[in-house]
């Protein structure tokens, strides 16, 4: 008979978000609260639900540059929505420089926090698909609460709602990338003398 696992899926995000020292000790842990109290006590849905909200603890850094990327794209959006301009360069250049900032500066921390490529990239797509879960919820919440005449010109003239509603799923891919790029630049830094 199998023991109980909480889903792989899970495990493996715990291990690529904690430092390589902490990995398996903290792994270990977690599985074995879950094997020992939770499960026992609980249905397979809700001890795998528990085990994520732990997972999820973890995951902390990611939440806040999740906010960060967010912020970055709903306040461009909004910008564009409600000060409308016709010449959207100088508003795309200092957006995309920053956005590619930030996701170096993602891919990069989280490489040097664990030492490893792997991790910074996972932690660069975890922010990213939760930032754009939060941009297309917040931007549905301006569309729907300001929508009117002068908006929905302003919103056409940017690019539609079906710009604003998907460039955040769109960025998912080429964000991971940079981040990647982000990362593979940190692992290049030499390693601290060990004593």
């Amino acid at each position: 008979m199998m023991a109980p696992a909480p889903p792989a899926w899970a495990d493996t995000w715990l291990r690529l978000l904690l430092p390589a020292r902490d990995r398996d000790t903290v792994s270990g842990d977690l599985m074995e609260e879950y094997r020992e109290n939770i499960r026992p006590r609980r249905s397979q849905v809700a001890a795998d639900a528990w085990y994520i909200g732990q997972v999820s603890r973890f995951a902390w850094r990611i939440g806040l540059w999740a906010l960060v990327l967010a912020a970055l794209y709903v306040g461009r959006t909004a910008f564009d929505w409600f000060a409308p301009t016709t010449h959207f360069a100088p508003r795309a250049e200092a957006t995309t420089v920053t956005m590619i900032s930030s996701l170096l500066v993602i891919g990069g921390s989280s490489t040097l926090r664990t030492r490893s490529v792997l991790s910074g990239i996972v932690h660069t797509a975890s922010a990213l698909v939760l930032a754009a879960i939060i941009d297309v919820f917040a931007l549905a919440f301006v569309y729907v609460n300001w929508n009117n005449t002068a908006l929905a010109a302003a919103i056409n003239a940017s690019g539609g709602p079906w710009e604003a509603f998907t460039l955040p799923l769109i960025m998912i891919v080429p964000g991971t990338l940079i981040g990647a790029l982000g990362a593979v630049i940190a692992k290049q830094r030499p390693s601290p003398m060990v004593r």
